[in-house]
């Protein structure tokens, strides 16, 4: 590692011990509300609806990039940023073909490339674990309903296998949250508690729940800036429709529950 890199993250580090447990982003008149979160030592990727940013550890835009509506929570995989889409706009399916894709992006979020989701119609959230994707499906909408699709795909985006999860109680929409933690899938939904729940791998059957919503985004923090500990970021919103902002909480991660961190420089 160079001597500029090293510095880099020394400073993200600095920002994270800063901040007292959260950080923030500084922009805040989003069309839409936060969809969900990634990071990686460069940075922190947000989806907001209608567009994607990275930010530094401090919340300071260093990129953006607009998207179609509307965008869920994205994934970090083979070194792109990888971003559900769900096409809202009456000429755009019919331009594009279909409703459901991802869209890829750099780590700069220059655009790469997009897929078509024929088999999936209503991606909200993805992540990616040992040369899979995890993509939950919206299959009912708003009404209230008990279970909900997850698909597991190849890295080419092709479904191998549709998992139906239930969760206990009734949902709305999606899984709204996917991601990795401890060997298992994290999945949260916008539902009474438990609204978040592990799935063990690879049945994607229900094996806990989980004490703490993090529908709107959640990440862990990468290891250059946790000294060893299992740092998380849990994203809230801020703000109201037609201005929205978001805020990130810094918590620890110990045997599947969540502490306040004790953050020092």
């Amino acid at each position: 590692m160079c001597k500029f890199q090293f510095a880099a993250l020394l400073a993200a580090f600095g920002m994270l011990t800063a901040y007292g447990g959260e950080i923030v982003c500084e922009k805040h008149d989003f069309r839409g509300h936060l969809q969900g979160i990634a990071a990686d030592a460069s940075g922190i990727y947000w989806s907001f609806y209608d567009a994607v940013i990275k930010t530094d550890y401090a919340g300071r835009i260093i990129a953006s990039v607009k998207a179609p509506r509307h965008a869920g929570g994205l994934c970090i995989a083979d070194d792109r940023i990888c971003v559900p889409i769900i096409l809202y706009d009456r000429k755009d399916i019919k331009r594009e073909g279909g409703t459901g894709w991802v869209y890829f992006y750099g780590r700069d979020l220059k655009f790469l490339s997009k897929t078509a989701l024929p088999d999936i119609p209503r991606p909200g959230s993805m992540t990616f674990h040992d040369g899979k994707f995890y993509i939950a499906g919206d299959d009912f909408g708003k009404a209230p309903h008990p279970v909900n699709p997850i698909y597991i795909c190849d890295r080419e985006l092709k479904p191998e296998r549709k998992v139906i999860v239930d969760i206990g109680n009734p949902t709305r929409y999606g899984a709204q949250t996917l991601n990795v933690a401890d060997g298992k899938i994290l999945a949260a939904f916008y539902a009474k508690s438990p609204g978040s729940v592990l799935l063990a791998l690879p049945d994607l059957t229900v094996a806990g729940t989980f004490p703490t919503s993090v529908s709107v985004g959640f990440a862990f923090v990468p290891p250059e800036f946790s000294g060893g500990r299992k740092l998380v970021l849990i994203a809230r919103n801020t703000g109201r429709r037609g201005a929205y902002g978001a805020k990130l909480l810094i918590r620890e991660w110990k045997d599947g529950k969540l502490f306040d961190a004790e953050l020092s420089r």
